[in-house]
C-alpha cells in the first residue's frame, strides 16, 4: 500500500486472474474495500461450482444407496439454483423451488431433497469459507399432493409360501422375514454373527454392490448396528444347513452374492414358490415379429422387513424394542409404521362389525 500524489492511500488485488485497485483517504478505507471485495468474491461462486466440490469431497465416503437418493436430489438441485451465486440465493427462492417439488413427490422425499440443499450450504461454510447465511433455515416443507407409497404385510398365502423354504433352498426371504433384516444386512450375515448358545444375531455390516460387484461395508447408520432375537423357525432352518466357515455368508457360502447372482436366485426362488408369474413381449425387428417370455416376482424384498414389523407389532412388542430390533435411527419412522399398521387393523374390525351388522338384520334380530 502506498500514498499517491492526490493524497489517497492505494493498494490492489488479484480477483479471478484481474488487477483491481482500491483507493482510500485512510489505509483503513482501503483495506476496507479489499475485504469487501474478497467477499463480494467468494458471494459469487455460483451453486454449482460449491455442487461439484461437494461431489468430489463428499460421495466417495458414502453408501451407493444413499449416494443415488444425493444424486437425484443434486441434480434437482443444479438444474434450479446452478447459475445463481450461492450469496444470492434466499430463503424465498429455497421456498419456491421446494414448491415445484410436491406435484412430483411425496413428503419424506420432499424433505430429502431440502436435507441435502442445507448440507451443501452448511458445507460452503464451514468448509469453503464462504460468507454467507444458510437459506434453507426456517423454510416450511410444502404440503406434498403425492401419496406416500406404503408396503402392507405379506397376505397369509405369500407367508406360507415363504415359510416352506426348505434348507436346501435360497433362504434369502426366510431369513428376512425372521430377522427383518435390510437386504444388504441380510447378505452380510455370516454365521460367525449367530450366536446359538444365546439365541441371538448380530446386526454390524452390510453388502452393496458397485454395479455388480459386491462388497462389505458399513450399515445404513450406526442405530442399524443391532442384535435380534434368533427366533425358533430361523434357528432349526440354520441347524439343519450348519458346518460351514464362520466366515461363510448364511446365503451364498464362501463369497458374497454378485447383483446378477443374486437377482438369478431370487428369481428362482420365487418361481419355485408360485410368487413371480410370466410376462409375454412381443416386438417387430425388421418387419419379423419376435416374442420373449420374462419373469417379474410378485413381492418385493423389502415387503419382507415390513412383515417382520407387522410380526412384532401383532405380538405387543414395545415401540422402542421395535425401532431397535429394525434398526431405524429416529423414533418417528418406526411410529409411521405403527401407524400404517393400525390403520391396517381398524379396517379389519370394520369389515368384521359389518359382517356381523349384515348377518344379523338377514337373520331379523
Amino acid at each position: 500500500m502506498f500514498k499517491r500524489k492526490d493524497g489517497l492511500w492505494q493498494d490492489s488485488l488479484t480477483i479471478d486472474g484481474r488487477r483491481v485497485t482500491f483507493a482510500g483517504k485512510t489505509q483503513n478505507a482501503v483495506k476496507q474495500k479489499m475485504r469487501s471485495a474478497e467477499i463480494k468474491r467468494e458471494r459469487s461462486r455460483t451453486f454449482a461450482a460449491v455442487a461439484d466440490d461437494f461431489t468430489e469431497d463428499r460421495f466417495d465416503d458414502l453408501t451407493r444407496g444413499t449416494m443415488r437418493t444425493y444424486s437425484a436430489a443434486l441434480r434437482s438441485a443444479v438444474g434450479y439454483f446452478g447459475a445463481y451465486d450461492m450469496g444470492e440465493i434466499s430463503p424465498k427462492m429455497v421456498g419456491q423451488y421446494l414448491a415445484t417439488l410436491k406435484n412430483r413427490y411425496a413428503a419424506k422425499t420432499i424433505a430429502k431433497y431440502k436435507g441435502l440443499l442445507s448440507i451443501i450450504f452448511n458445507y460452503a461454510i464451514n468448509e469453503k469459507g464462504l460468507d454467507i447465511v444458510n437459506p434453507c433455515q426456517n423454510v416450511p416443507l410444502p404440503k406434498s399432493n403425492i401419496k406416500p407409497r406404503t408396503r402392507a404385510a405379506l397376505s397369509p398365502a405369500v407367508r406360507a409360501e415363504i415359510d416352506k423354504t426348505r434348507p436346501d433352498e435360497f433362504i434369502l426371504a426366510f431369513l428376512i422375514v425372521n430377522t427383518g433384516a435390510r437386504l444388504g444386512e441380510a447378505c452380510a450375515l455370516q454365521w460367525a454373527d449367530v450366536d446359538f448358545e444365546q439365541n441371538i444375531i448380530n446386526i454390524t455390516k452390510s453388502a452393496h454392490w458397485n454395479g455388480n460387484r459386491p462388497y462389505i461395508g458399513q450399515l445404513k447408520t450406526k442405530n442399524a448396528a443391532r442384535i435380534v432375537p434368533l427366533l425358533s423357525p430361523l434357528r432349526d432352518m440354520l441347524e439343519q444347513i450348519k458346518g460351514h466357515k464362520k466366515a461363510d455368508y448364511i446365503v451364498s457360502g464362501a463369497e458374497l452374492l454378485t447383483m446378477s447372482q443374486l437377482e438369478t436366485r431370487w428369481l428362482k426362488f420365487c418361481q419355485d414358490h408360485g410368487l413371480a408369474h410370466a410376462i409375454d413381449k412381443t416386438w417387430n425387428t425388421k418387419g419379423t415379429a419376435r416374442r420373449h417370455l420374462d419373469w417379474v416376482c410378485d413381492i418385493d424384498r423389502h415387503t419382507l422387513r415390513h412383515d417382520y414389523a407387522t410380526s412384532l407389532f401383532r405380538a405387543g412388542v414395545p415401540v422402542k424394542t421395535v425401532q431397535h430390533l429394525l434398526g431405524h435411527a429416529d423414533y418417528q419412522t418406526t411410529m409411521d409404521i405403527y401407524v400404517h399398521f393400525q390403520r391396517a387393523n381398524v379396517d379389519d374390525a370394520r369389515e368384521q362389525i359389518e359382517d356381523y351388522l349384515r348377518n344379523k338384520k338377514s337373520a331379523g334380530r
